[in-house]
């Protein structure tokens, strides 16, 4: 599936932008995923 491709690409620099809003890691990883489950 492409999504997966692209989710598995650019989960670390989608992440580290969410971190650097957030100021939470877990907060950062949960909205980055929120959003890929929002596009499928």
């Amino acid at each position: 599936m492409k999504l997966e491709i692209i989710y598995k690409e650019h989960l670390s620099l989608l992440t580290s932008i969410a971190y650097r809003i957030l100021g939470s890691l877990a907060d950062a990883e949960d909205i980055v995923q929120e959003a890929f489950l929002e596009v499928q």
